[in-house]
């Protein structure tokens, strides 16, 4: 074989290398844009870095603070060799928190490859130390930039030494360009959907609050739906009385679980007296200790409290519950590990959150105030009625009394017993005789014989307009029981229509004493006591 062939096989040999890494490329690529989620797309990176005995390739966000400044990164997605996770999914870490970070963020368009961390030159010892303590003794660094942007990087790390080839180096460089626009896309449209899944969750907060009348109930759905949109396993919302300066712990969840623990105290300079008094929202980062202090915020009893082993919260985010000009309490959540755990951006979401709280609890306290305006309205009108009752009771029972003493007059004015002489009584009888009357004749006339020792009765029926039978039969007892008592029963006062009517009735009174009139009753009944009547000179 000549030099000429020998040059154009190598061509053909080099020819076919480009043309199978443009094959390569060109799926990755296509793998790169098919990717459903974070999972697929770690699984895409890791491809190639495979056959390079890679222990980890992780997909890391880098965020900016309110001012644009770069402030921590998020692992995002991560591909591991079986116990080699160095850096966990989800985790964040400050920039200030990361020895290495100025270097891994120093060249925005060049991938940083370190061989050999115990030896590379541009380590300082921290960050040799912090790699070493995790493992990792080669990385290499992809920055993911937009200009004048960073959107995260792609982070190899391997637990051996590692010589990068020229190939890698190819590869690396080539994925600078190739997955910068599709993690800046994902980000988008995670950044997108994180937006519309906050949007949700507040209007389901204020379409649920609307209907708590409940203050616990209104809580309770409060921490629901904001542990929905933020970190929030650490969270409270506390009360103020105005009218006895006192703070009212009314939820508290610490660590995911939810107590109710209605403590109570006087207002004094603490983080929730602070929030209510400056009606402002606060963000209490960089360790809450060192915010308290420089604030006059008093933490020295739970600097004690520390030293006890209680932790202090490094982190705290404060609202108020505002309602028109009125401060109805706050709204908090904490972090103990993190000392700059929330953005201004979740401060406007526990903004949004506090306002439609504080609606839904001055609509709940109108309630209530309505509430007890209706039971004391109807307390009122309970004791109204209830005088009214008694009144017309005692009226309806001064009514009986009356109705009652009148029938007793009736009554002894219709049947009275008038003494004459000693041992005669004389009964006379006006209007009609019925049943009722006819028994109150019987025992009116009884009595009067037993009080008076009566020997003889009578009975003057001249104002009885009827004599019926029934009126007969009665009279007829009547006379029975005097006669059983021992006294004599002489009727009188028979008139000339009553007679007629007796007769026509078939009436017997063949065995009563009847005389024409009550004169005649008399003196026949002196006459047989044994007094005699005379005429004085």
């Amino acid at each position: 074989m000549n030099k000429i062939e020998e040059l154009e096989q190598q061509l053909q040999i080099v020819q076919m290398e480009s043309q199978m890494q443009a094959r390569a490329l060109y799926q990755f690529c296509r793998d790169l844009s098919t990717a459903q989620s974070d999972d697929d797309l770690i699984q895409v990176l890791a491809w190639p870095t495979i056959e390079t005995e890679a222990a980890t390739v992780n997909l890391i966000y880098v965020d900016s603070d309110d001012a644009g400044g770069l402030e921590r990164i998020r692992v995002i997605a991560n591909w591991h060799r079986e116990d080699e996770d160095i850096f966990p999914l989800g985790s964040r870490y400050q920039l200030s928190e990361i020895p290495l970070s100025q270097l891994l963020l120093a060249d925005p368009d060049t991938p940083l490859l370190i061989s050999d961390v115990e030896k590379d030159d541009r380590l300082n010892d921290e960050s040799r130390a912090w790699l070493l303590q995790k493992n990792v003794y080669a990385l290499a660094s992809i920055p993911l930039t937009l200009p004048g942007h960073w959107i995260g990087i792609v982070l190899l790390t391997w637990c051996q030494p590692h010589n990068f080839s020229e190939q890698e180096e190819i590869v690396y460089n080539g994925l600078v360009g190739v997955v910068t626009p599709v993690v800046n896309g994902r980000r988008l449209v995670a950044e997108a959907q994180k937006r519309m899944a906050e949007l949700q969750a507040l209007n389901e907060l204020g379409r649920t609050l609307r209907g708590r009348l409940d203050v616990p109930a209104i809580l309770e759905e409060t921490y629901y739906q904001a542990s929905r949109l933020m970190q929030a396993t650490d969270f409270y919302i506390a009360l103020y009385e105005p009218d006895t300066n006192e703070i009212v712990l009314l939820i508290d969840v610490i660590e995911g679980h939810v107590t109710k623990p209605y403590a109570r105290w006087k207002a004094r300079r603490g983080f929730a007296e602070y929030v209510i008094q400056h009606r402002e929202p606060v963000i209490a980062q960089d360790t809450y200790a060192r915010w308290a202090d420089s604030r006059d915020v008093n933490v020295h009893k739970r600097t004690e409290l520390n030293e006890l082993g209680v932790r202090i919260p490094r982190s705290v985010m404060g609202v108020p519950l505002i309602a028109g000009e009125e401060v109805l309490g706050m709204i908090a959540v904490r972090d103990y590990e993190n000392p700059k755990a929330y953005t201004q951006h979740d401060l406007d979401l526990l903004t949004v959150i506090a306002n439609q709280v504080a609606i839904a609890l001055q609509n709940a306290r109108m309630f209530d105030n309505l509430e007890q305006m209706v039971k004391e309205r109807t307390a009122e009108l309970e004791r109204e009625i209830a005088e009214r009752e008694r009144v017309e009771a005692e009226r309806a029972r001064l009514q009986e009394e009356i109705i009652k003493a009148q029938r007793l007059a009736i009554q002894e004015l219709s049947t009275p017993v008038i003494p004459i002489m000693d041992r005669i009584i004389v009964m006379p009888l006006i209007g009609s005789i019925d049943t009722l009357r006819a028994r109150d004749i019987t025992r009116n006339l009884l009595a009067g014989i037993t009080r008076h020792r009566a020997k003889v009765v009578i009975l003057d029926i001249t104002g009885v307009p009827i004599v019926d039978s029934g009126v007969a039969d009665h009279l007829n007892k009547t006379i029975q029981a005097a006669r059983l008592k021992g006294a004599r029963t002489i009727v009188t006062g028979i008139s000339d229509a009553v007679a007629e009517t007796i007769v026509d009735l078939g009436i017997d009174w063949s065995n009563v004493e009847t005389l024409s009139d009550l004169q005649t009753g008399l003196l026949s009944a002196l006459s047989s006591m044994g007094f005699k009547l005379g005429r004085m000179a």
